[in-house]
């Protein structure tokens, strides 16, 4: 009787104790894609590139793919009167928690592909990833820090071309987004 109830015991403790740390690997608030909705909207940007030059334009963020992903296409004119336009493909991989991002510009001709860590309610966000050419090689690795408020996403873009440490990437692009509607 006495081992009966030692088994029943231990048994209780073990249960409970493994509902408690199977609920502390449960993230508290599941993101989903709804957790981007910040982008939505329009907006208009300026651009500053590592070289000195500078670009503005507008960017437009809806999304598609039957919700599935939001897709932001953005128009930049430079003052020489030249253009770069990208489509960027925000989405949300529910088996790693982290938001993607596919990112197809033309000037120069290329893509990026990355991973973005938001936390909403720092208003911040860190995008990592990769740049390939237009001749499908892999570029330089990329890194992103976002500010976020309601009115305003302010990005710094980092390139490495060598291998130090992500904090002193150089900077090659700064931007801020505002929005219009």
């Amino acid at each position: 009787m006495i081992k009966s109830k030692t088994v029943q015991i231990v048994t209780t403790v073990l249960l409970a104790l493994s509902a408690t740390v199977a609920s502390a690997r449960q993230p508290e608030d599941k993101q989903s894609l709804a957790n981007l909705e910040f982008l939505l909207g329009e907006w208009t940007l300026e651009t500053k590139y590592a070289n000195g030059a500078k670009a503005n334009g507008t960017r437009e963020c809806r999304y598609a793919l039957r919700k599935t992903r939001i897709r932001c296409a953005t128009e930049s004119l430079f003052a020489d009167g030249s253009a770069r336009d990208l489509v960027s493909y925000f989405s949300y991989n529910a088996s790693t928690n982290q938001f993607q991002e596919m990112t197809i510009y033309q000037r120069p001709v290329g893509n990026k592909v990355a991973d973005l860590l938001l936390d909403i309610e720092e208003g911040t966000g860190m995008s990592r990833g990769y740049v390939y050419g237009g001749d499908g090689k892999s570029g330089p690795r990329v890194s992103e820090e976002w500010a976020i408020s309601a009115t305003s996403i302010t990005m710094r873009m980092r390139l490495n071309r060598g291998g130090q440490p992500a904090h002193v990437w150089s900077v090659f692009i700064e931007e801020t987004m505002a929005r219009t509607q």
